[in-house]
């Protein structure tokens, strides 16, 4: 299924970040609990929308792992 395909990139891609000391945040989890959220979704219905965006910015300032941005 695609979504065992996006896991199975998430995970090298988040080993092969660690590898190099690069910072790796998921946003799969936040993705798919909101996927059925129109809101989310710019008006061609495939690509994130501000909101989602906003959201996956909210994630990444709460991991205080990526440093100053």
């Amino acid at each position: 299924t695609v979504s065992a395909e996006i896991d199975a990139l998430n995970i090298a891609a988040e080993s092969l970040c660690h590898a190099r000391g690069v910072a790796f945040l998921d946003i799969t989890g936040l993705t798919r609990e909101r996927h059925a959220d129109p809101a989310m979704h710019a008006a061609d219905g495939l690509h994130p929308s501000a909101a989602m965006y906003g959201l996956w910015a909210g994630a990444l300032l709460c991991t205080g792992t990526f440093g100053r941005l």
